[in-house]
């Protein structure tokens, strides 16, 4: 049966998390390892999760995991589009970095395929991925339709895109523009959903993208206003998130089912740990979590309604390693790394 592409999300904030850089500068070629499927025993959706395993970059179906590249990486996002699986990150990321971070490759895998975006770069952008009829979109520090780069209105060197997402014919791109304003390009129109300081005033700060969801003709995009408040915007508006905890660390994914608002990301605890949360319409849930060292992070979420049931599907890390919450029930992926992006096809 042909699956249907239809609840994805991702992480668009850029957690790395490695135990160590392995094989560096190797080829970005495909290496497979299956284990025993656990997750997905009967009649349930199929489970794509997207991360690392501490080096590596790796695709899970279910809980079978396929290494996308012998090469230190990450994946950032999976989707589904018909029957070909993509899978946007980074390879051959180098031990050596700057100030600003390591350098490495930005690409996606089509079907376990990669496909390269210039050359080895710093590691200062977020990846993403967008299917839109035939075009291929792709992400980092520019955006590509099929190959080729895109000039959106507003763009310039601090521009960043955290999220896309392809809409029925439509195409939606949400980051930051030139000035430093939260915005989304809907079909390459700039539409700003919260002001950064400049031009109003001499000094202040920028609002900061984390995510970003498109739900019938509502634009909701998550992350932190002006003034480091942590908030979600429905078309503009702007809605507080609350802790019962420190503070919001991180605001990493959105999804919206119906009248339901749900956003995963991690808050910082009272021992000092990050804690992976996850809020639904303002509601905190702090998720159960086996690690002990970091604490851990939510960076993706889905909610599944369909064959098997009605699902919240959670991707992240538990700071032991990559971690996968199915209704607060959490499955270790792998001993180390982390998950950032999930889809969940009906099966």
């Amino acid at each position: 049966m042909q699956r249907s592409a239809r609840f994805c999300h991702h992480s668009g904030m850029k957690p790395l998390h490695y135990a160590c850089l392995l094989l560096l500068l190797a080829s970005c070629r495909k290496h497979s390892h299956t284990p025993t499927n656990t997750i997905n025993p009967g009649n349930l959706p199929v489970i794509y999760v997207t991360g690392s395993n501490g080096t590596n970059p790796v695709l899970w179906k279910d809980d079978s995991a396929e290494v996308l590249s012998t090469s230190a990486g990450y994946g950032e996002q999976v989707l589904v589009a018909g029957t070909d699986v993509y899978v946007a990150g980074v390879c051959n990321v180098s031990s050596e970095s700057t100030p600003a971070g390591p350098f490495g490759q930005y690409l996606y895998w089509k079907n376990g395929t990669p496909h390269n975006f210039d050359g080895s770069m710093e590691l200062l952008y977020a990846s993403s991925i967008a299917v839109n009829g035939n075009g291929v979109y792709f992400a980092s520090h520019a955006l590509w339709e099929n190959g080729n780069v895109l000039s959106l209105p507003g763009w310039g060197t601090a521009s960043r895109i955290r999220a896309m997402q392809a809409v029925g014919g439509d195409l939606y791109v949400a980051g930051s523009d030139s000035v430093g304003d939260a915005v989304y390009w809907l079909d390459g129109v700039l539409h700003v959903v919260s002001q950064g300081y400049y031009p109003r005033f001499s000094s202040g700060g920028d609002p900061e993208v984390g995510a970003f969801y498109v739900s019938g003709s509502d634009v909701y995009m998550t992350g932190f206003d002006m003034n480091r408040v942590p908030v979600y915007w429905k078309n503009g508006i702007p809605d507080t998130l609350k802790t019962a905890e420190e503070y919001i660390t991180q605001l990493n994914s959105i999804f919206v089912s119906g009248s339901d608002v749900y956003v995963a990301g991690s808050v910082l605890g009272s021992k000092g740990w990050n804690l992976p949360v996850y809020w639904k319409n303002g509601v905190e849930t702090v998720l159960p979590f086996q690690g002990t060292m970091y604490g851990g992070s939510a960076n993706a979420i889905v909610y599944y309604s369909g064959n098997g049931g009605t699902h919240l599907f959670v991707a992240g890390d538990d700071g032991n390693g990559a971690a996968l919450w199915e209704d607060g029930i959490e499955t270790m992926l792998s001993a180390k790394g982390v998950a950032n992006g999930i889809y969940v096809a009906a099966n």
